[in-house]
């Protein structure tokens, strides 16, 4: 397998006026749209704080468009450079973590009519348990977006030789007053479109690249190296069995609580339409992360040029190796994405603020819509200065799953334990939310300060946990936790205590289950009686 590394140093081929042509077309085309929407809007005085329904198709592909940003675009190829194909077991994921979440997250948040996901916090725990997860939300989504920002920063840099944190600036302003224009409505269909731009993008560099090479040629020389022992060794790099598991549980987690998504699936008219358009988001995503696994096979096959960071590799390939108009097409579709990710993130980021963190003289302002457009873009410059902070992180994939595992799937945990553990209350939960987010948080520290950790040493080798593992590891932790200190502080509650709308419809047969046979009044007086005497004429005879 031929991965040597050219370090020469001559210049970067240009993109051509045909590439920067089709960018700007397809890159501007969103943006012209949501501009004329804000106006119609403005000019109809057409209210869109209301509940919307959208169809079921492009609810999915919006979906699928609003996750799949420049992270995977960029980084599912980058790191296989290095880590071979394991990652493309992933695709086996998506159909059980949308059934996960289809059947048993699902009916629960939609039928309670909770269009903001932390709303059952409160119902199920305590009103501050809902700000605490809506704050970790805030948290979450502001360090992911600058991780986003990332992206297309790169490939700015590279076409317009322009400084990282220029490029991270212009990017991100530029997406921020993307988001402050557009409803959801509105971001909804053109983010079906920017879709279907990705795709087109993405399958035309990878019909370019192995146009000229050997199909079978590049898949051999890629997994050349990758033996089956390898391919399920538990370490730093992708195991078989940390994909697929932990690959699950993230992305089930990412579905189910998070309210980028939520607030799509929730904007179908039905449950049904809801659940639907989680399965067909599916086929998308494995249509998406395949052809950047077969372009990651490529680069994995490829003389590179020497690079700071192993995803300006991987961009450095994409702009300089393809024909003509495909460099322009893929780079437009890494900027839609990270658009479509971005506007999504601001949306649901902005959402959460106005419904659970600020005060109600700010939310109930008369014109609260120019108000939630103001702190929008405000949430963007947070996350332009957040990006220009974090500007060297080795490895955009790695960063943005790691912190998705470390705050998302606890708060995934918190719900699991209120929708199928009504003896659980608000204090287990939440000695289970501060011990487990500080001990991920201190796992990826070390994870990043100990790239070559001393297996030998116990706490260094915990450090070398591959982050898939953390969106397991933090549930198992949330639930064990939860379950033993709601013993301990003051006993388990009474399950009867719980609405039953904010139960899974398995909880409430098993509790139904156990009441059917509970013997009560006269019966349970009379099996009393009956127990003792035959206790007594034990005794009797024993003696």
């Amino acid at each position: 397998m031929n991965t040597s590394t050219n370090t020469t140093t001559s210049e970067s081929k240009e993109l051509s006026t045909i590439d920067m042509v089709l960018l700007f077309v397809v890159v501007l085309l969103p943006v012209v749209c949501n501009l004329a929407y804000t106006i119609y809007r403005f000019i109809t005085k057409k209210n869109t704080g209301r509940r919307v329904a959208v169809n079921t198709i492009p609810v999915a592909l919006s979906l699928t468009a609003s996750y799949l940003s420049a992270n995977t675009i960029m980084g599912v190829p980058a790191i296989m450079i290095n880590q071979g194909l394991t990652y493309w077991f992933l695709i086996l994921v998506f159909p059980i973590s949308m059934a996960i979440v289809a059947h048993l997250i699902l009916p629960v948040t939609y039928n309670a009519n909770l269009p903001d996901i932390y709303k059952y916090l409160e119902l199920r725990y305590s009103r501050w348990f809902r700000l605490l997860g809506a704050a970790v939300f805030c948290i979450l989504q502001m360090v992911y977006l600058s991780i986003v920002l990332h992206g297309p920063a790169i490939f700015f840099e590279l076409i317009l030789k322009k400084d990282s944190t220029v490029s991270i600036i212009s990017i991100g302003l530029i997406c921020s007053l993307y988001t402050a224009l557009g409803g959801l409505k509105a971001n909804t269909y053109i983010e079906a479109f920017q879709l279907i731009t990705m795709f087109i993008g993405l399958l035309a560099i990878v019909i370019s690249t192995f146009s000229s090479r050997n199909v079978a040629e590049v898949f051999y020389n890629a997994t050349i190296n990758d033996t089956a022992a390898s391919m399920f060794q538990e370490g730093k790099n992708y195991s078989v069995t940390s994909t697929i598991i932990g690959g699950t549980v993230l992305y089930a987690s990412i579905y189910a609580v998070n309210q980028s998504q939520v607030q799509r699936y929730f904007s179908c008219s039905s449950l049904k339409k809801a659940k639907w358009s989680l399965w067909l988001n599916s086929p998308g995503l494995i249509v998406i992360v395949s052809l950047c696994c077969m372009l990651g096979a490529v680069l994995r096959t490829s003389e590179l040029k020497k690079e700071s960071k192993i995803d300006k590799q991987a961009a450095r390939f994409m702009v300089e190796e393809v024909d003509v108009g495909v460099a322009g097409l893929f780079v437009a579709g890494v900027f839609n994405a990270t658009m479509s990710s971005i506007s999504c993130g601001l949306s649901a980021t902005n959402s959460v603020l106005f419904r659970n963190l600020l005060p109600k003289c700010i939310t109930q302002m008369r014109n609260s819509e120019v108000a939630s457009s103001i702190l929008s873009f405000f949430v963007g410059i947070l996350c332009i200065g957040l990006a220009i902070l974090i500007k060297n992180q080795q490895g955009i994939l790695k960063a943005s799953f790691s912190f998705y595992g470390i705050f998302c799937c606890p708060m995934f945990g918190i719900f699991i334990l209120g929708i199928f553990f009504p003896f659980v209350h608000k204090w287990g939960a939440l000695v289970s939310l501060i011990v487990t987010i500080p001990f991920l948080l201190s796992l990826y520290i070390g994870n990043t300060m100990m790239p070559n950790p001393d297996f030998a040493k116990p706490l260094q080798n915990l450090y070398s946990i591959n982050f898939f593992w953390y969106g397991p590891l933090g549930i198992t932790m949330v639930i064990i936790i939860g379950i033993v200190f709601s013993k301990i502080i003051g006993g388990f509650q009474d399950p009867s205590d719980v609405p039953r709308y904010l139960l899974s419809p398995i909880t409430l047969k098993i509790m139904d289950r156990r009441k059917k046979y509970e013997p009560e009044g006269d019966e349970k007086f009379y099996l009393q009686t009956m127990d003792s005497t035959e206790t007594q004429k034990l005794n009797v005879s024993d003696a």
